[in-house]
């Protein structure tokens, strides 16, 4: 970070860059290594009887070796789904997966989506959400 002296003695603080910071619209990414972090892929609020869909960028950073991908375990009692189950991701490349979240019950939710990549290592992201309730229409007196 650079910090220099500007006119009048003020202090200027060059552009922070972020660490995990991505230029698309900050897409969640699972790197598919071993310890990676766990990504949160936050829905906000959504509505009861409406839908939110998110992206979660899978990505292979390994040379030479695909990696084939299997949506262990999603939580669809609460209302995720993904538009797939497996997948195979390219050396070196990523993957979109679309979640979809289309709540059953109002409050905070906190869930986790497992994948397993060829067979043996086992990943994580968190789903993050709120539901509300319909806003109920006020009847204005005329």
């Amino acid at each position: 970070m650079a910090v220099t002296l500007g006119q009048r003695g003020l202090l200027n603080i060059g552009p922070v860059k972020r660490v995990h910071a991505n230029k698309e619209n900050d897409v969640p990414v699972l790197s598919l290594i071993q310890f990676s972090k766990p990504p949160y892929v936050a829905f906000g609020t959504v509505k009861l009887g409406t839908s939110k869909s998110a992206v979660l960028r899978l990505e292979n950073p390994i040379e030479d070796v695909e990696a084939e991908v299997i949506v262990e375990k999603i939580p669809s009692s609460k209302g995720f789904s993904v538009d797939h189950n497996t997948f195979t991701i390219q050396p070196e490349s990523s993957f979109s997966l679309k979640i979809s979240w289309t709540p059953t019950e109002e409050g905070g939710i906190r869930e986790l989506i497992t994948f397993i990549a060829n067979g043996i290592l086992k990943h994580q992201a968190v789903l993050l959400g709120r539901a509300e309730a319909p806003k109920k229409k006020k009847v204005s007196p005329h």
